[in-house]
């Protein structure tokens, strides 16, 4: 087998349902499998993957295991010659893995392979690529010195090395996966794929950033940015330091200090980002929908004061009003169209909704510092 897709989920069945449905297509002609680690006892879950997705792997944790523990259940189970760590809440495109797949082979000295991400808007998430955080590097980023950590000589739609990937998409080969020991499970939760990219460079590999396959990462969706969050990310990042960088007392004291300070300034940032802002939707843009959910929205009392619009995906590329909200259902369009009309229109201003196949529900995300939104009808 070729490449074996891991997805640990946790209590987001919603956009479990969309991330599948993506999947699905996207490995049609692709030797590979599909295993689904659920780190919650969620019956939504299970009987999501088991009834609609009969033919994905499922595995079932008995509490919580954290994302490294969680995602090495599926590694461990996985029979391809490559894996993909994948989050629960992204959407991949038609020929994603057929392409990333194809990189991959062609790179003798791989050690991960990432993706272009972007949130539920359209718009790139630097976290793509990233520079190693060493603390010299974080101290740059607080005087506002983004370059040194993120790689911004690298353009969105380049084809590069880069050091550090991101875990939401993380494709490498099985074998040296183990050889470098894995994803860390002294991390719960964050600074792992951190800590997973800095070892294949220990070992002589090169992480590269692929720019022209594009992923829909609603970011959000599988983990709230709270308090909670920045300690977790704190605690992992102490880890990190005390693990790769802890050559000295002054140099580990110095990096905690400073690991402090970003942790005031991050929660100061999550508190602004709490409320969730209110959307003021002028136009209503239903684009190859059924009936049935042109009429369930038509007349929802959350967009009762929008004009409404019923469009082809063809057309529904040439509209370019501010403040509309695009209705997008998967039982007409593809994931791939859905991919693209998001990413031709990521400059104007534009919100999305997106209908799963066969689901009585539309789901989407504005924003990465909050969960997005499920409308059910």
């Amino acid at each position: 087998m070729e490449l074996s897709i891991i997805i640990l989920t946790f209590k987001v069945p919603h956009y479990l349902n969309l991330c599948l449905g993506s999947v699905r297509e996207s490995i049609e002609a692709i030797d590979a499998e599909v295993i689904v680690v659920n780190n919650a006892k969620d019956k939504a879950t299970s009987q999501l993957v088991q009834n609609e997705f009969p033919e994905f792997i499922y595995l079932q944790n008995d509490s919580n295991l954290g994302f490294s523990a969680g995602n090495n259940v599926g590694v461990k189970r996985a029979k391809g010659s490559y894996i993909c760590l994948l989050n629960p809440d992204t959407i991949v495109g038609k020929n994603t893995f057929k392409n990333l797949l194809a990189k991959a082979k062609s790179l003798t000295n791989l050690g991960a392979l990432g993706p272009y991400l972007m949130n539920g808007t359209g718009h790139f998430l630097p976290e793509s690529k990233r520079n190693i955080p060493t603390p010299q590097v974080v101290f740059s980023k607080l005087l506002g010195k983004n370059k040194s950590y993120y790689p911004e000589h690298i353009k969105t739609k380049d084809f590069s090395e880069v050091e550090i990937l991101v875990g939401a998409f993380m494709l490498m080969r099985k074998d040296r996966y183990w050889q470098v020991g894995g994803l860390d499970e002294t991390y719960f939760m964050y600074g792992e794929d951190i800590d997973l990219s800095y070892s294949f460079l220990k070992h002589n590999y090169k992480n590269y950033y692929l720019g022209s396959e594009k992923v829909i990462h609603f970011k959000g969706e599988s983990t709230v940015k709270n308090k909670v969050y920045v300690n977790r990310f704190y605690n992992a990042m102490l880890i990190f330091y005390n693990k790769h960088f802890n050559q000295s007392l002054l140099l580990s004291n110095l990096a905690k200090m400073m690991l402090i300070f970003i942790k005031l300034v991050a929660i100061s940032r999550v508190n602004k980002h709490v409320v969730k802002r209110k959307l003021k939707i002028k136009n209503l843009v239903f684009v190859n929908c059924n009936k049935d959910i042109i009429n369930a929205f038509s007349t929802h009392v959350k967009f009762e004061s929008a004009k409404k619009h019923q469009l082809k995906a063809a057309a529904a590329q040439q509209f370019k009003e501010k403040e509309s909200l695009f209705i997008l259902d998967a039982n007409q369009l593809s994931y791939q169209q859905i991919i693209n009309l998001i990413v031709e229109n990521h400059d104007i201003g534009l919100y999305y909704r997106i209908r799963p196949k066969g689901a009585n529900y539309i789901i989407g995300s504005d924003s990465s510092y909050i969960q997005g939104e499920v409308l059910e009808f």
